[in-house]
C-alpha cells in the first residue's frame, strides 16, 4: 500500500547520517503507519567507478542498433 516517493536513491560513500525513506500512501486501505517505523529494506549494491571514452566510430555488432530486449 505504500511506494517510495522519490524513487530509488544512492548514498555515497560518505554520507554517516540516518537513512530515512520518503513514502506515499497509494492504497488508502493500507495501514497508516506509526513513526517512527521500520518497514523498508536496504539492497547493497556495489558502485563501478569507470571512465569512458569517446568512440569517433563503431563497430558492427550482431544486435546492432536493436533497442531493449531486442534478440535480431
Amino acid at each position: 500500500g505504500y511506494i517510495l516517493a522519490n524513487n530509488v536513491g544512492i548514498i555515497d560513500q560518505g554520507y554517516t547520517g540516518e537513512i530515512m525513506v520518503p513514502l506515499l500512501k497509494v492504497d488508502p486501505d493500507a495501514p497508516d503507519l506509526e513513526l517512527p517505523c521500520k518497514i523498508v529494506q536496504l539492497i547493497p549494491r556495489r558502485w563501478y567507478n569507470f571512465t569512458g571514452v569517446d568512440a569517433s566510430d563503431l563497430t558492427q555488432t550482431t544486435r546492432g542498433e536493436g533497442g531493449f530486449g531486442s534478440t535480431n
